[in-house]
Formats: C-alpha cells, sequence, structure tokens
C-alpha cells in the first residue's frame, strides 16, 4: 500500500475547521468593511469638494459685482464689453432672462468657468445635478424669508433645479460649513416645491432642523449669493 499516497488524500479531502472558517470570515469582514469605509470617505471628500466650489461661486459673483459694479447678467454694459454678450437691464436683479448671461458673463470675464449654455448648468462635483441662478420675487413660492428679495443660486434635479438631489444629512454638512446649519434660517436653506417634488416634510420632517434620520433624497438647495 501506498501510505505516502493515502495520507496525501486525507489531507486534500479534509474540511476546513471550525478556526479556519473563522479566519476566512473575519478577513471577508475586513474587506468588505474598508470597501465601505473607503467609499463613505471618496463621497465624503465630494460633499467637502462641493462645499468648496458653492463658496468659490459665491466669491466669483462678488469679484464681478466689485469690478463692473452689477451682478453678473444684470450688467447693463455687458454688449459693450464683450461681444456676443447682451446687456442686462441693471436693476440689481438676475431676472429669468438673465440667468444664462450671468453664467456666460462670468465665463467671459474669466472670473468663473462654468460649461454649458442653458440658465441650468451642471455641478463640477456633481453632474447629475444642475444649478441655476434665481432672484427670488416676493411672490414665488416655496422659499423661506432669508432667500426672499435677494439673488440666489437653486441648486438641484431637472432643469428647473427644485426637484430633490440631497439626502438631509449632507445637507446639513454642506450648511454647516458653509452657514449656520439650519434648514430655514441663513444663506443656504431649501425651496418647497410640489412640482418638483420637494416638501418640507421631506427635507426638515416639518420642523426648523434637518431630517437627520431619513435616507431619502429630499432636499434641493438654495444659496443667497447676497444677504
Amino acid at each position: 500500500m501506498n501510505y505516502k499516497l493515502v495520507c496525501r488524500n486525507a489531507i486534500s479531502n479534509r474540511a476546513f475547521s471550525l478556526v479556519e472558517l473563522s479566519i476566512v470570515l473575519i478577513i471577508i469582514g475586513l474587506l468588505v468593511a474598508g470597501v465601505t469605509s473607503g467609499s463613505k470617505l471618496i463621497y465624503q471628500s465630494k460633499l467637502q469638494k462641493f462645499a468648496s466650489n458653492l463658496n468659490d461661486m459665491q466669491v466669483a459673483v462678488a469679484t464681478f459685482r466689485v469690478t463692473y459694479s452689477q451682478f453678473p447678467g444684470d450688467f447693463d454694459d455687458a454688449a459693450n464689453i464683450w461681444s456676443g454678450q447682451t446687456s442686462g437691464d441693471g436693476n440689481g436683479k438676475i431676472d429669468s432672462a438673465e440667468r444664462p448671461d450671468a453664467w456666460d458673463q462670468l465665463n467671459v470675464s474669466g472670473i468663473y468657468f462654468i460649461s454649458g449654455t442653458a440658465q441650468a448648468r451642471p455641478t463640477l462635483v456633481f453632474p447629475e445635478i444642475n444649478k441655476r441662478f434665481i432672484y427670488v420675487e416676493p411672490g414665488y413660492a416655496g422659499f423661506v424669508d432669508d432667500a426672499k428679495d435677494n439673488n440666489t443660486i437653486q441648486i438641484g434635479k431637472g432643469s428647473s433645479t427644485d426637484a430633490p438631489a440631497f439626502i438631509p444629512k449632507d445637507m446639513y454638512f454642506i450648511d454647516q460649513k458653509l452657514d449656520d446649519g439650519l434648514p430655514k434660517e441663513g444663506k443656504i436653506s431649501f425651496r418647497v416645491s410640489v412640482g418638483g417634488g420637494t416638501s418640507d416634510a421631506g427635507c426638515t420632517n416639518s420642523s426648523t432642523s434637518y431630517y437627520l434620520s431619513s435616507t431619502a433624497e429630499a432636499c434641493n438647495m438654495v444659496y443667497v449669493i447676497e444677504l
């Protein structure tokens, strides 16, 4: 009898022990945890960059205003300074007709580059989320008081930028970075939009704080560029 062959077969047919299985499961768990943690860190980094870009846009608008004494899009001498540009009415409001020109004038002035041609343009960090200028007239529905009578950047999904794009926890993170962390006060808020599907209940649980336990995309964003 070939004892070496018998022993080799016995070893090869031996099942994993509980200790060996436990080690394998621990390794798999560590790998899954590492991948999950890595994904969270990457997403958190993107949110941080988004907040930074949002602040950069406000600085760009402020720089344009200091340089030309008016808001981009609303600038009433734009056609005389840059070929192919349309002058605004100079009334201090980035009106609906002036929204595409606002982005274009930031581009042509060399202050801030925004790709696209429409009034709603994709954000740099999240291309599926759009942004557009809106001067919030007193009669506009869904805006909090701090946004009214101000030029804002509305950010959300869809060409109207009023569809939900952020889970409340992410909105809170950005709001804390740039403002006061409160959804209905300050320069960062949201807009209730029946047509866009954004509700007070979804974003704040109808309270004065963000609905942090919710994991659903429930908030758009309104960023006041002047207060």
